[in-house]
């Protein structure tokens, strides 16, 4: 889907991220996120509240990331947005809480499309 389109429809906050690769010869960035569904508008509460699965951003170019160093383990995303920083619809910016060292960090790249791949699903207690 197209990236203008994606951050209209999902919203990734109280989503978590377990890992973040980079492809760099297929220009794609792999986010392995636990999804909240129980965040979306279409969320239905006979459906799981949270889906672990990939979102594959393609055609990526200019990533930054506010901090160099620092340890991922299912930190809680808080935002997705651009608008702020770029008037272009396929900049995309994830900020997200870190543990070590304690703080924000913010991931920010340009991508073309993104698709998104679940892994399973599961309801919480």
């Amino acid at each position: 889907m197209k990236i203008p389109f994606f951050k209209e429809n999902y919203y990734l906050k109280y989503s978590l991220i377990h890992n973040v690769g980079y492809e760099f010869y297929d220009k794609q960035l792999v986010i392995t996120i636990d999804f909240a569904n129980w965040m979306q508008k279409s969320y239905d509460e006979n459906q799981p509240g949270h889906t672990l699965g990939n979102l594959i951003f393609s055609g990526v170019e200019n990533i930054t990331i506010s901090e160099k160093n620092f340890i991922l383990n299912s930190n809680e995303i808080l935002d997705l947005r651009s608008e702020l920083i770029s008037s272009d619809p396929n900049i995309v910016q994830i900020g997200f809480m870190v543990d070590e060292p304690e703080g924000f960090v913010i991931l920010t790249f340009k991508a073309l499309e993104v698709e998104w791949l679940p892994i399973f699903s599961f309801f919480e207690e």
